[in-house]
């Protein structure tokens, strides 16, 4: 149900984005395992969102929604500072629940659906500096890795940034073999990170998920910007990846 919704709601939230002074998809594909359909940055908020369908019936909107998955997206997004929405879309015609606005909903008062409240991001936007949660810092570790490899001319069959008990990263080698990234990041002063302890209940799920046959470690250190002593949402930092170390025997 939800990709017969995606497109539609990808273009009108694009739409919106020309409001922005900062704004970007952080994503808008639909990987797997995954606790939102799409997540952006719009000034110095990030947005994390759910699709559903709802059916109207007489004055009633009963929404097609997983208890169990929005009330994941609401853990994950407090607890990184991330705001958890709903998007919403009658089933009989994919129009906007919601055509006033940005089509967003409180995901908190998911219960309420048409009286939770309106998510505007224009009017959410402020000055506060914004430290990056261990998920955006998980999430950008994966991106960097991504784009080297994109770079390299490894195909990058499916990624993740949610699970730290499977691969962020599946890749096809050159030869044919599928590979096994695992992704850490560690943030200045703290520059060690080792392969997890774990590793080889990590490798057996690959090889049962993804049919992985070579695994490979990926660690990402980040720095504050200078004047800094934390990293902060939208603004500079510094990135060291030195690439992927093969961890197959290991």
């Amino acid at each position: 149900m939800k990709r017969r919704f995606y497109n539609r709601a990808a273009l009108y939230l694009q739409e919106h984005f020309k409001k922005g002074t900062a704004r970007t998809w952080i994503r808008n594909t639909l990987t797997s395992p995954r606790f939102a359909d799409f997540i952006f940055l719009f000034d110095n908020n990030i947005y994390t969102v759910i699709l559903a369908g709802v059916r109207i019936v007489g004055k009633n909107v009963i929404p097609d929604l997983d208890r169990d998955e929005v009330e994941r997206l609401i853990h994950i997004s407090e607890a990184n500072s991330l705001t958890a929405c709903l998007m919403l879309f009658v089933e009989s015609d994919s129009s906007p629940l919601f055509p006033n606005g940005w089509n967003l909903i409180d995901a908190r008062e998911y219960f309420l659906y048409d009286r939770a409240r309106a998510i505007i991001p224009e009017e959410l936007k402020n000055d506060e500096e914004v430290e990056m949660s261990p998920w955006e810092c998980q999430d950008m570790a994966t991106l960097i890795v991504r784009q080297s490899l994109k770079k390299a001319g490894t195909e990058v069959l499916r990624y993740q940034d949610t699970s730290m008990e499977d691969s962020q990263i599946v890749i096809r080698l050159k030869n044919g073999d599928i590979g096994a990234v695992f992704v850490r990041y560690s943030i200045y002063p703290d520059e060690d990170i080792k392969v997890p302890d774990n590793i080889s209940s990590l490798k057996d799920n690959a090889r049962k998920s993804h049919k992985a046959k070579r695994f490979f470690f990926a660690p990402v250190s980040f720095a504050p910007g200078e004047g800094k002593d934390r990293l902060i949402r939208s603004q500079e930092l510094r990135v060291k990846f030195s690439g992927l170390k093969e961890i197959t025997n290991a």
